[in-house]
């Protein structure tokens, strides 16, 4: 089974184009796209929507294609202000997902979206409205100090060769 597990941010860094990117979406959106991991990897998730206290309107989320379950959602409480409105919100997070197929997926509704952002106005990156992912790797890591060799042991002593 998939399970979120948080990964420190900052000790990761991008690996260059996103896995998924669904951004500039407008009114009435419903998009997905699937990406498969062949092994466990760290995931970089940046989604832009409009949420307030009563709900979620324009928001993202990653489900296990296999079990339909979803892994990560796009809450809230994850989230803080992104600029403009305060229902415009963001979340820029780490998660790790074991190896499966996965598909990304998000929604709007009717209102304030990209690029006409109705309510108090647009967020400070209007063109990332809608979720990005990215494949993130860890840093490299230098090696360990190789440990001085061992001394030679000692000749017992009163021996001659």
């Amino acid at each position: 089974a998939a399970v979120m597990t948080p990964a420190p941010v900052g000790d990761f860094a991008d690996t260059g184009s996103p896995l998924v990117s669904l951004t500039g979406l407008g009114d009435y959106a419903k998009v997905s796209e699937v990406f498969s991991l062949d092994e466990e990897a760290h995931l970089h998730i940046f989604a832009l929507g409009e949420m307030t206290l009563d709900g979620r309107y324009d928001y993202g989320w990653i489900s296990d294609r296999q079990t339909g379950r979803v892994v990560w959602e796009m809450t809230r409480k994850k989230s803080e202000k992104a600029g403009g409105t305060s229902k415009n919100r963001k979340v820029d997070a780490m998660i790790s997902l074991p190896a499966g197929e996965y598909e990304v997926h998000f929604k709007t509704d009717d209102s304030h979206s990209y690029p006409h952002f109705k309510y108090g106005g647009a967020p400070d990156n209007p063109d990332a409205w809608g979720i990005s992912v990215w494949l993130v790797s860890a840093p490299s890591q230098p090696s360990p100090p190789t440990p001085p060799a061992a001394p030679e042991a000692p000749k017992p002593s009163g021996q001659d060769d």
